[in-house]
């Protein structure tokens, strides 16, 4: 058994007098109990390696939990109340196997009768798409795209409050077609819409090595071109002229569009 009822009520009451480490014993053999759903070992180093009781006052608490809440017999100790609620573990479980069986059975007639009924279209298509809930032709993607990747993009869609529409849908993915055909990962296009928040898709930009006029000035950079401009280039090192990136603006205008 994997489960079993636990009364805090009843186990308080009669088990109020305990030491914890006999609280601990007995617990141990319940659980030992449950999970064997049969009775206990009367070979005590056995039982002792079974709950791990190593000490003295360990083993000893494991004898005293025996002999005061469990019953011993010749094919082992006995525990009442673990005997019940085994048997209505078990009951239980063949009562879900009875019922899974006859769903079971059910649904094969059910199968059954539908695979001798006529077939209302004798004719049928068989270049017919498959259709979606909404009866619309169910979108086929391309093999270079994976569905998982697919799905990110309509929920982001969602998320910008720009859900993406059948037209939409194919447009997108005709897009994406001229990228791969040009050599563009259409997975990184949807990844780079996805995380700039656009509601298209673009080629991916080639990563170029940032220059010196797009890196950060230190401190140190700044008081060698003081001492530049003050001592008329003879120290120091001349500043670097500011470069305006505009590419970001034109992301966002695309991404706008």
């Amino acid at each position: 058994m994997n489960f079993y009822a636990h009364h805090l009520g009843d186990y308080a009451r009669n088990t109020r007098h305990l030491s914890m480490v006999e609280h601990g014993a007995y617990r141990l053999l319940i659980d030992l109990y449950y999970v064997r759903e049969a009775l206990l070992p009367l070979d005590e180093p056995a039982l002792f390696r079974l709950v791990c009781a190593r000490t003295d006052d360990e083993k000893l608490a494991v004898t005293t939990i025996l002999a005061e809440f469990f019953v011993r017999t010749e094919d082992g100790w006995r525990h009442t109340r673990c005997d019940e609620e085994i048997a209505k573990g078990q009951e239980k479980q063949a009562k879900a196997r009875a019922s899974a069986a006859a769903r079971w059975d059910a649904n094969a007639m059910r199968t059954q009768c539908k695979g001798n009924a006529p077939n209302p279209n004798p004719n049928p298509n068989p270049k017919a798409k498959e259709k979606n809930k909404e009866g619309q032709p169910a979108l086929v993607l391309p093999e270079w795209m994976p569905a998982e990747v697919w799905e990110h993009w309509r929920e982001h869609r969602k998320t910008i409050r720009k859900p993406l529409t059948d037209a939409a849908a194919e447009l997108t993915l005709r897009n994406l077609a001229e990228m791969f055909n040009a050599g563009h990962d259409p997975v990184a296009a949807i990844q780079m819409s996805i995380q700039n928040g656009w509601t298209g898709v673009f080629p991916p930009k080639p990563q170029a090595r940032a220059s010196p006029a797009q890196t950060f000035k230190t401190a140190a950079d700044k008081q060698a071109e003081a001492i530049f401009k003050i001592t008329g280039g003879l120290a120091g090192k001349p500043p670097v002229e500011e470069v305006i990136d505009v590419e970001p603006f034109r992301q966002r205008q695309l991404a706008g569009r």
